[in-house]
């Protein structure tokens, strides 16, 4: 999944550059050894060839981290482009991205088999970069069939020197499985030199230097994105306790000097404040001249008489922050939390301007409670005050004092974290935060954040976030020890060069890299009672999609069919057997239509999240059941309705029986007549059979034929 989001901002980006892309002045006078714009379209076009119906051109030229050229090509009304990008100093393509409206509206079927694109991807590859390709090495694990769109495949190769990978280096292809043409080829190459290796001390070695480092922290980490509540009653969350690799290093040992590479950034895990208890039962009997209020209405009346008024909410905003008499309040609403239903801010706005000045400050306040979680304050002169003498110990004790008096109870459940001072005497403010800490571990993301003016002492932002949230107990919590080495069992440590960016210098430097078997990226949370890795939902972190190659369906009729479904990760819920004989269920179904369309997420999302969105598309009713079978009539009402064409389908009395046989209802003759006018499904040829099961080769064969249908 990971894989398909970085194409696709590189599409994104792309397009974004052809748009906004400036003539290519910057190059009047070439610098030596540097090629030219029009050496850069010469070696563009001898590689790829551009669309005729592409009538707008325009370049864009950088020396970023080295010289280079973008190539833009548009077509003037929006139906396609294509970009590529070319080094200046070597020469290399080192991207190409492209879309054409009429490509992907293109019908018909599948021309190239997996093996076909891949030999296509290999031979281009040898021809664009004939001096890399020897040190790139394919990514057989990251090859993958997309179904959705413009079927196509994706290959991924790593570079190498020796046996040693380099990470960060890759070439990616993406070939069009209709007539072989590549749809989008990205290639990151660092020139910088490769220290040798001889010299680098073993993986056993590097494991003792993970472990004597102290790589992972006990915390509290919240497993909920969201507040769980329903009829104005908030279910509190439970925070578990989680070991996270927080070092600066990630993880990562130098390989020559035994010591953590310290070159990467953390994270923490977000939370919101507490919510607050309705009682509706004294409305019950009210009035109101024969008006009858519901009770969602009674409880937001509860709710709402209990809140403080507008006026309070700023007074309390007053009573701790230096707000210019000049700022007028030019919006005050009451809202309830997006987080958590039962809880209600004041959301404050003031604005001050004129021809030599603007000033601006917002402020949220809670209506229950009265106090302030947010502020801010700025100015069009923003922080340049000149006389910078305040010190990072007197700003501290200023936000101390304020944090201590605002929220007196947390200040108390709080540390401070080491100041950011990444800009020394140059800093115009001090930006000071506190986490929240609970049985003596830190709650990242619980706390407060306060900054402090360097030149007036004024705290000019403040912000408290804190929830409702229960603590599970530590008992049972293995050892830090015991962790280390259940983090390296699961994310060993692998020997590679690896980008290392200090200031402007991009290097490569020989290391030992946590690599997670079951992700793309490292292991972020392992539970601290089991040492599973985890994701930020408390899940167990499993593969995501990949390449499945099924061990029964040789010389089957739908073998074809079968073998690209499972090379598109679809399908695969017996593992290496298919069934193909056997009759499908709802579910399966669902899942292989949705993940054709949709991609990765619908791989391993949960049952009862698909069958919902099923419902909610109306592809089915809420009596049917994950674990049904399909018969035709019902298969061809899903895949008609998927794709948009209900309307037309209900519509009484225009559809042929193109079957001889009476086995579809006449409420969804439409959805079958469809079916078997666009191929997609055709029983016997000579009957539907609408009440027979589908089995799951049948489904193979009637899904791919829907992807082929262009509306």
């Amino acid at each position: 999944m990971l894989k398909r989001k970085r194409i696709a901002l590189l599409l994104i980006m792309a397009l974004l550059m052809s748009l906004t892309a400036t003539p290519a002045w910057a190059q009047s006078s070439t610098a030596p050894g540097v090629r030219t714009l029009e050496e850069a379209l010469v070696i563009a076009k001898t590689h790829f060839t551009v669309p005729d119906n592409l009538d707008e051109f325009n370049s864009w030229y950088n020396d970023y981290q080295y010289p280079a050229w973008e190539l833009n090509w548009n077509n003037s009304n929006g139906k396609g482009y294509m970009s590529i990008g070319v080094n200046a100093l070597s020469g290399d393509i080192t991207s190409m991205h492209q879309w054409n409206e009429t490509d992907y509206q293109a019908a018909g079927g599948l021309q190239l088999s997996l093996a076909d694109a891949q030999a296509v991807a290999a031979a281009k590859l040898a021809a664009l970069l004939p001096d890399k390709a020897g040190s790139l090495r394919l990514r057989d694990d990251l090859t993958n069939v997309n179904l959705s769109g413009t079927p196509s495949a994706y290959f991924s190769w790593e570079r190498y020197a020796g046996d040693i990978p380099v990470q960060g280096d890759y070439v990616t292809m993406t070939i069009n499985m209709r007539d072989g043409s590549v749809q989008n080829y990205q290639m990151t190459w660092n020139d910088s030199p490769l220290p040798a290796a001889d010299a680098a001390i073993d993986a056993e070695a590097a494991a003792q230097a993970f472990k004597d480092a102290g790589m992972l922290e006990l915390q509290y980490m919240l497993p909920q994105e969201y507040h769980i509540w329903k009829d104005g009653v908030s279910t509190p969350l439970t925070a578990i306790p989680v070991y996270y690799l927080r070092h600066e290093s990630q993880g990562i040992i130098d390989a020559l000097t035994g010591e953590p590479l310290v070159n990467a950034e953390g994270g923490a895990v977000y939370a919101e404040e507490a919510p607050m208890a309705n009682d509706v039962a004294k409305l019950s009997g009210g009035g109101g001249g024969g008006v009858i209020l519901t009770p969602q209405e009674l409880q937001e009346i509860s709710a709402t008489e209990k809140l403080i008024s507008q006026e309070q909410a700023i007074a309390a905003v007053n009573k701790w922050f230096k707000l210019d008499p000049n700022l007028r309040l030019i919006s005050s609403s009451l809202q309830a939390d997006w987080n958590d239903g039962t809880r209600r801010h004041w959301m404050l706005t003031w604005e001050y301007w004129d021809d030599s000045d603007y000033m601006y400050a917002d402020a949220s306040v809670n209506a229950a409670t009265s106090e302030v979680t947010r502020f801010y304050s700025g100015s069009r002169e923003g922080d340049t005050a000149t006389g910078r003498k305040l010190s990072a110990d007197d700003a501290k004790k200023i936000a101390d004092k304020l944090g201590a008096a605002i929220a007196p109870d947390k200040f108390k459940l709080i540390r401070a974290e080491q100041m950011d001072d990444m800009y020394g005497d140059e800093a115009t403010q001090y930006n000071f935060n506190y986490i929240r800490v609970v049985n003596d571990i830190p709650f990242y993301g619980h706390g407060m954040n306060i900054t402090v003016n360097r030149a007036t002492g004024e705290v000019t932002s403040y912000n408290l976030n804190w929830d409702q949230v229960e603590f599970a107990p530590l008992d049972g919590v293995i050892d830090p020890a015991a962790a280390q080495q259940h983090y390296l069992d699961q994310s060993p440590l692998d020997l590679r060069y690896v980008q290392f960016y200090a200031r402007d210098q991009r290097t490569l430097q020989l290391a030992y890299v946590p690599d997670f078997a079951l992700s793309d990226a490292t292991v972020f949370y392992l539970d601290a009672k089991t040492g599973v890795a985890i994701d930020s939902m408390g899940n167990a972190m499993t593969a995501g999609r990949s390449r499945q190659a099924f061990n029964d369906v040789a010389g089957h009729f739908a073998e074809a069919e079968i073998t690209l479904m499972g090379q598109a990760g679809l399908m695969g819920e017996y593992g290496e057997a298919f069934m193909p004989d056997e009759d499908v269920t709802v579910i399966s179904l669902l899942r292989a239509l949705y993940g054709l369309g949709y991609g990765d997420w619908y791989i391993t999302t949960d049952d009862e999240e698909i069958m919902r969105t099923a419902r909610d598309n109306n592809l089915i009713d809420a009596s049917v059941a994950a674990g049904d079978n399909v018969n035709r009539e019902q298969a061809s009402v899903i895949i008609i309705r998927y794709l948009g064409m209900q309307r037309v389908a209900d519509i009484p009395g225009i559809y042929a029986t193109p079957w001889q046989d009476g086995s579809v209802s006449a409420a969804n003759h439409g959805y079958a007549a469809l079916c078997w006018g666009l191929d997609i499904m055709r029983g016997d040829g000579v009957n539907f059979h609408g009440q027979q099961n589908v089995t799951r080769a049948e489904t193979a064969c009637i899904l791919l034929r829907a992807m082929n249908v262009r509306m």
